[in-house]
Protein backbone atom coordinates (compact mmCIF):
# COMPACT_ATOMS: atom_id res chain seq x y z
CA UNK A 1 0.00 0.00 0.00
CA UNK A 2 1.04 3.58 -0.65
CA UNK A 3 -0.30 6.23 1.72
CA UNK A 4 -0.20 10.00 1.12
CA UNK A 5 -0.75 12.51 3.91
CA UNK A 6 -1.31 16.24 3.53
CA UNK A 7 -2.31 18.87 6.09
CA UNK A 8 -3.93 20.84 3.26
CA UNK A 9 -5.60 19.62 0.09
CA UNK A 10 -5.46 22.38 -2.57
CA UNK A 11 -5.96 21.68 -6.27
CA UNK A 12 -2.25 21.49 -7.15
CA UNK A 13 -1.62 18.88 -4.44
CA UNK A 14 -4.61 16.88 -5.68
CA UNK A 15 -3.19 16.87 -9.21
CA UNK A 16 0.16 15.56 -8.01
CA UNK A 17 -1.51 12.86 -5.91
CA UNK A 18 -3.68 11.70 -8.83
CA UNK A 19 -0.58 11.32 -11.02
CA UNK A 20 0.71 8.65 -8.60
CA UNK A 21 -2.46 6.93 -7.43
CA UNK A 22 -4.53 4.25 -9.11
CA UNK A 23 -8.14 4.83 -10.10
CA UNK A 24 -9.25 2.62 -7.20
CA UNK A 25 -7.64 4.74 -4.47
CA UNK A 26 -9.48 5.75 -1.31
CA UNK A 27 -9.59 9.35 -0.06
CA UNK A 28 -10.07 9.90 3.68
CA UNK A 29 -10.53 13.48 4.92
CA UNK A 30 -10.82 14.76 8.47
CA UNK A 31 -13.78 17.09 8.59
CA UNK A 32 -13.44 20.73 9.61
CA UNK A 33 -15.08 21.87 12.84
CA UNK A 34 -18.79 22.05 12.13
CA UNK A 35 -18.30 20.94 8.54
CA UNK A 36 -18.67 17.90 6.35
CA UNK A 37 -15.58 15.90 5.37
CA UNK A 38 -16.58 15.61 1.70
CA UNK A 39 -17.60 19.25 1.27
CA UNK A 40 -14.84 20.82 3.32
CA UNK A 41 -11.77 18.66 2.73
CA UNK A 42 -10.32 21.41 0.51
CA UNK A 43 -11.06 24.19 2.99
CA UNK A 44 -8.09 25.60 4.87
CA UNK A 45 -8.53 25.46 8.64
CA UNK A 46 -6.41 25.76 11.78
CA UNK A 47 -6.86 23.08 14.43
CA UNK A 48 -8.98 24.03 17.42
CA UNK A 49 -6.10 23.20 19.81
CA UNK A 50 -4.16 26.20 18.48
CA UNK A 51 -4.97 29.62 19.93
CA UNK A 52 -4.36 32.33 17.32
CA UNK A 53 -3.54 35.93 18.20
CA UNK A 54 -2.95 38.71 15.67
CA UNK A 55 -1.11 42.01 16.24
CA UNK A 56 -1.74 44.61 13.52
CA UNK A 57 1.18 47.06 13.41
CA UNK A 58 1.41 50.42 11.66
CA UNK A 59 4.74 49.41 10.10
CA UNK A 60 7.40 46.71 10.22
CA UNK A 61 9.47 49.03 12.41
CA UNK A 62 7.39 48.03 15.41
CA UNK A 63 8.15 44.33 15.10
CA UNK A 64 11.51 44.10 16.98
CA UNK A 65 10.20 45.73 20.17
CA UNK A 66 7.01 43.64 20.17
CA UNK A 67 9.00 40.44 19.67
CA UNK A 68 11.33 41.34 22.56
CA UNK A 69 8.34 42.02 24.79
CA UNK A 70 6.85 38.59 24.01
CA UNK A 71 10.05 36.54 24.18
CA UNK A 72 11.66 38.16 27.22
CA UNK A 73 8.61 37.37 29.35
CA UNK A 74 9.30 33.73 28.56
CA UNK A 75 13.09 33.60 28.45
CA UNK A 76 13.57 35.60 31.66
CA UNK A 77 11.25 33.31 33.63
CA UNK A 78 13.02 30.04 34.43
CA UNK A 79 9.81 28.05 34.84
CA UNK A 80 8.39 29.27 31.52
CA UNK A 81 11.74 28.85 29.78
CA UNK A 82 11.88 25.17 30.70
CA UNK A 83 8.35 24.61 29.44
CA UNK A 84 8.19 26.68 26.26
CA UNK A 85 9.63 25.76 22.86
CA UNK A 86 9.29 28.49 20.23
CA UNK A 87 9.62 28.90 16.46
CA UNK A 88 9.83 32.41 14.99
CA UNK A 89 9.22 32.54 11.22
CA UNK A 90 10.95 35.27 9.23
CA UNK A 91 10.92 35.97 5.51
CA UNK A 92 14.64 36.32 4.80
CA UNK A 93 17.51 33.94 5.58
CA UNK A 94 19.82 36.80 6.52
CA UNK A 95 17.22 38.15 8.96
CA UNK A 96 17.17 34.79 10.78
CA UNK A 97 20.91 35.02 11.40
CA UNK A 98 20.74 38.69 12.39
CA UNK A 99 17.93 38.24 14.91
CA UNK A 100 19.51 35.08 16.37
CA UNK A 101 22.79 36.98 16.77
CA UNK A 102 20.95 39.87 18.46
CA UNK A 103 19.33 37.53 21.00
CA UNK A 104 22.65 35.79 21.64
CA UNK A 105 24.15 39.17 22.54
CA UNK A 106 21.22 39.72 24.90
CA UNK A 107 22.34 36.64 26.85
CA UNK A 108 20.22 33.91 25.24
CA UNK A 109 22.98 32.41 23.10
CA UNK A 110 22.67 28.90 24.49
CA UNK A 111 18.93 28.88 23.96
CA UNK A 112 18.54 30.11 20.38
CA UNK A 113 19.60 29.13 16.86
CA UNK A 114 18.85 30.20 13.29
CA UNK A 115 17.88 27.71 10.58
CA UNK A 116 17.42 28.26 6.84
CA UNK A 117 18.22 26.83 3.42
CA UNK A 118 21.73 28.29 3.25
CA UNK A 119 22.88 26.19 6.21
CA UNK A 120 24.78 22.99 5.42
CA UNK A 121 22.65 19.87 5.73
CA UNK A 122 24.68 18.50 8.65
CA UNK A 123 24.29 21.81 10.48
CA UNK A 124 20.54 21.77 9.87
CA UNK A 125 20.22 18.24 11.18
CA UNK A 126 22.29 19.13 14.25
CA UNK A 127 20.12 22.18 15.01
CA UNK A 128 16.90 20.19 14.61
CA UNK A 129 18.27 17.47 16.91
CA UNK A 130 19.10 20.08 19.58
CA UNK A 131 15.65 21.62 19.19
CA UNK A 132 13.97 18.23 19.58
CA UNK A 133 16.08 17.51 22.66
CA UNK A 134 15.15 20.94 24.12
CA UNK A 135 18.78 22.03 24.22
CA UNK A 136 17.62 24.86 21.93
CA UNK A 137 14.38 26.55 22.97
CA UNK A 138 14.10 29.32 20.40
CA UNK A 139 14.43 28.79 16.65
CA UNK A 140 14.54 31.66 14.13
CA UNK A 141 13.76 30.19 10.74
CA UNK A 142 12.31 30.58 7.27
CA UNK A 143 9.60 28.36 5.78
CA UNK A 144 12.18 25.57 5.51
CA UNK A 145 10.65 24.06 8.67
CA UNK A 146 7.03 25.01 7.96
CA UNK A 147 6.33 21.52 6.60
CA UNK A 148 7.44 17.97 7.21
CA UNK A 149 9.09 18.42 10.61
CA UNK A 150 7.27 16.73 13.48
CA UNK A 151 8.37 18.01 16.89
CA UNK A 152 5.48 17.34 19.24
CA UNK A 153 6.19 19.77 22.09
CA UNK A 154 6.46 23.13 20.28
CA UNK A 155 4.33 25.52 22.36
CA UNK A 156 4.46 28.78 20.40
CA UNK A 157 4.78 29.85 16.77
CA UNK A 158 5.46 33.51 16.02
CA UNK A 159 4.89 34.79 12.48
CA UNK A 160 7.28 37.72 12.61
CA UNK A 161 6.76 38.11 8.85
CA UNK A 162 3.55 36.93 7.22
CA UNK A 163 4.13 34.39 4.40
CA UNK A 164 5.44 36.02 1.24
CA UNK A 165 2.96 34.41 -1.16
CA UNK A 166 -0.15 36.45 -1.87
CA UNK A 167 -3.70 35.19 -1.49
CA UNK A 168 -4.48 31.52 -0.91
CA UNK A 169 -0.84 30.43 -1.24
CA UNK A 170 0.21 32.59 1.70
CA UNK A 171 -2.72 31.41 3.79
CA UNK A 172 -1.83 27.78 3.07
CA UNK A 173 1.73 28.47 4.22
CA UNK A 174 0.36 30.14 7.36
CA UNK A 175 -1.71 27.02 8.15
CA UNK A 176 1.39 24.83 7.82
CA UNK A 177 3.47 27.18 9.98
CA UNK A 178 1.05 27.35 12.90
CA UNK A 179 0.51 23.60 12.56
CA UNK A 180 4.00 23.09 14.02
CA UNK A 181 2.34 23.57 17.41
CA UNK A 182 -0.76 21.99 18.95
CA UNK A 183 0.30 18.53 17.78
CA UNK A 184 -0.75 15.09 19.05
CA UNK A 185 -3.50 16.41 21.30
CA UNK A 186 -1.44 19.18 22.89
CA UNK A 187 -2.48 22.82 23.13
CA UNK A 188 -0.50 25.42 21.18
CA UNK A 189 -0.35 29.16 20.54
CA UNK A 190 0.42 31.28 17.50
CA UNK A 191 1.13 35.00 17.40
CA UNK A 192 1.13 36.82 14.07
CA UNK A 193 2.48 40.28 13.26
CA UNK A 194 0.53 41.87 10.38
CA UNK A 195 1.45 45.15 8.67
CA UNK A 196 0.06 47.20 5.76
CA UNK A 197 2.74 45.58 3.55
CA UNK A 198 0.70 42.38 3.65
CA UNK A 199 -2.69 43.97 2.97
CA UNK A 200 -3.20 41.84 -0.17
CA UNK A 201 -3.47 38.80 2.10
CA UNK A 202 -5.81 40.45 4.61
CA UNK A 203 -9.15 39.29 3.13
CA UNK A 204 -8.07 35.65 2.87
CA UNK A 205 -6.56 35.81 6.36
CA UNK A 206 -9.83 37.17 7.79
CA UNK A 207 -11.76 34.36 6.05
CA UNK A 208 -9.47 31.79 7.67
CA UNK A 209 -9.85 33.33 11.12
CA UNK A 210 -13.65 33.49 10.73
CA UNK A 211 -13.62 29.72 10.32
CA UNK A 212 -12.93 29.35 14.03
CA UNK A 213 -15.91 30.02 16.33
CA UNK A 214 -15.04 32.66 18.93
CA UNK A 215 -11.81 33.71 17.20
CA UNK A 216 -10.95 37.36 17.90
CA UNK A 217 -10.24 39.39 14.76
CA UNK A 218 -8.63 42.81 15.26
CA UNK A 219 -10.75 45.67 13.81
CA UNK A 220 -7.58 46.99 12.14
CA UNK A 221 -7.29 43.75 10.17
CA UNK A 222 -10.90 44.01 9.00
CA UNK A 223 -10.27 47.58 7.90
Amino acid sequence: QTLFYSATWPAHVQRVAKSFLKETHAHIALKSAGGNATDESTKLTVHENITQKVHVLASSGGKPALLRSILQKILNDEAKRKKEKIIVFLRRKRACDEVASEYAKMGYGGLCESLHGDKHQLDRLDIIAKFKASKVRLLFTTDVVARGIDIGDITLVVNYDFPLQRGKGGIEEYVHRVGRTGRAGRKGKSITFFTPEEKESAADFVDLLKGRPGQKIPPELLQ
